[in-house]
């Protein structure tokens, strides 16, 4: 399957993503930068959800966590168009939505192993837009703001998109519908340029520990990230167990979350001017 735009794009650039702008405009472009990485997150969640109900893993009330996922992603694009003050903003979000209309059908829409590709498709194109919507506010903050709670959310993206890739392999048409598989090559580099780039993420905030709030939450992370991986690195050989890796990556994506909700108040407490010469630790509590 040819991408129209690799999304290895949006999984290697976050750590060099600063502003080459010397000052915010508002709060609202910090949380505007948040709900667009929410947004990056929810694209492949979605995605997990539709093929969990294909694959029949997320049976009980599995409809309705997309359909919960489908109108948070919706309430956030109209609070990004809401606060799309420039014309390049307004123009950047127009885009989303039209990517938006084109794949909020097939995601929700009865899972159809024929249109497994275009799903994919469909799902990288908008998960492209909503980083260089990202981007274009991330532009608007002071100099490394935001860096790390963008890397954190970049985490939670990757989780869900690495059980999004690892499903989608196993849901492939049977050896008589060949002509109905995805490249043979496609998913699995796919999904090594995933763990490669969670990985590459995983030391950076490792590095930055003094600032997670809560220290157990960066050793489960840590663990759960040990067992994924192992089990990820099974999958050139024909050896799935989705229910385990999914559970395993939804518990990484919602820690991950958390450490980038730590990130963010550090972030508004910097720019409110409340973070002077103290750290994180020192703001928020134990």
């Amino acid at each position: 399957m040819k991408m129209p735009l690799s999304v290895r794009y949006s999984l290697v650039i976050i750590l060099g993503i600063l502003s080459c702008q010397g000052y915010a405009r508002t709060m609202g472009d910090l949380e505007a930068v948040h709900m667009a990485a929410m947004q990056r997150t929810l694209v492949m969640q979605m995605s997990r959800h539709h093929l969990q109900l294909g694959a029949g893993l997320q049976q009980a009330g599995g409809q309705a966590a997309l359909e919960q996922a489908v109108g948070e992603y919706e309430r956030l694009l109209g609070e990004l168009a809401h606060n799309a003050t420039t014309e390049a903003l307004q123009e950047r979000v127009a885009k989303v939505k039209q990517r938006w209309q084109k794949f909020r059908p097939l995601v929700k829409a009865g899972f159809d192993p024929t249109r497994l590709e275009q799903l994919l498709f469909n799902a990288d194109s908008l998960l492209v837009m909503n980083d260089l919507l990202l981007r274009d506010w991330m532009a608007r903050l002071p100099y490394a703001v935001g860096k790390q709670m963008n890397l954190a959310q970049l985490q939670s993206m990757l989780a869900e998109r690495m059980a999004t890739l690892y499903l989608a392999q196993s849901l492939q048409p049977s050896p008589q519908q060949e002509s109905l598989h995805l490249e043979s090559d496609w998913l699995a580099e796919e999904l090594q340029h995933a763990v490669a780039a969670f990985d590459a993420a995983m030391v950076e905030l490792g590095d930055a520990t003094q600032w997670a709030v809560d220290h157990n939450l960066m050793t489960q992370l840590h663990s759960n990230w040990d067992y994924a991986r192992f089990s990820l690195n099974q999958f050139n050989q024909d050896q799935y167990v989705p229910l385990v890796v999914s559970a395993t990556l939804e518990s990484m994506t919602e820690q991950t979350r958390q450490l980038a909700t730590a990130y963010q108040i550090r972030d508004r407490i910097a720019l409110s001017g409340g973070l002077m010469e103290a750290g994180l630790a020192a703001n928020l509590p134990n």
